[in-house]
C-alpha cells in the first residue's frame, strides 16, 4: 500500500469534514440573515403601507419580490443542509454502510478488509465527499448572491420610502 497516499486520502477527509462543518455553518447564518430581513420587510410594510403616498406599486412590487426571494432562499438553504444519505457503498468508513450491519458482521468485514480495498475504499470517500462538498458550494455560493440582490433591493426600496417623506 502506498503509505503517502493513504496519508493524503485522510487528511482530505478531515478536511472535507471541517468543509461541511462550514457550510453548515453558513447555511445557519444565511437562514438567520434572512429571516432578520424578511421580518423586518414585512413589519416595515405593514407599519408604513398606509402613509404611502407615491411610488406605491412600485414598493408593494418590490417587497412581495423581497420575500419571494427571500422565502426560496431560505427553503433553498434548508434543502442544502439536508445531509445525503442515498450513498450505495459497501464502504468500511461511510457511517451509513457499517449501521447497517451488526457490530459483529462490522468487526468480521472489517478484519477482512485488505490494504488494497482499504485503499479503493478512501479514495471512493473522497471522491464522493468531493462531488457533495461542490454541489453544496455552489448552491451557497447561488443563494449569497440572492442575498446580495436582495439587500440591493432593499436599499431602493427603502429610497422609495424615504421618498415619501415617512
Amino acid at each position: 500500500m502506498n503509505k503517502s497516499e493513504k496519508e493524503r486520502l485522510l487528511v482530505n477527509i478531515g478536511r472535507f469534514d471541517h468543509y461541511y462543518d462550514s457550510i453548515n455553518n453558513k447555511i445557519a447564518v444565511y437562514i438567520a440573515i434572512n429571516t432578520f430581513l424578511l421580518g423586518g420587510i414585512i413589519g416595515t410594510y405593514f407599519t408604513i403601507n398606509s402613509k404611502l403616498s407615491i411610488y406605491k406599486t412600485s414598493i408593494e412590487f418590490l417587497i412581495i419580490l423581497l420575500i419571494l426571494v427571500g422565502l426560496l432562499t431560505i427553503a433553498v438553504l434548508i434543502y442544502t443542509s439536508i445531509p445525503f444519505l442515498g450513498f450505495k457503498s459497501s464502504s468500511l468508513y461511510y457511517f451509513g454502510t457499517i449501521s447497517k450491519n451488526t457490530f459483529s458482521d462490522y468487526k468480521e468485514k472489517s478484519k477482512k478488509c485488505d490494504e488494497k480495498e482499504d485503499l479503493n475504499d478512501l479514495r471512493e470517500q473522497v471522491y464522493f465527499l468531493s462531488k457533495g462538498l461542490s454541489k453544496k458550494f455552489s448552491i451557497l455560493r447561488i443563494t449569497g448572491q440572492s442575498m446580495l440582490c436582495q439587500v440591493i433591493v432593499l436599499i431602493i426600496v427603502s429610497l422609495l420610502i424615504f421618498k415619501n417623506n415617512i
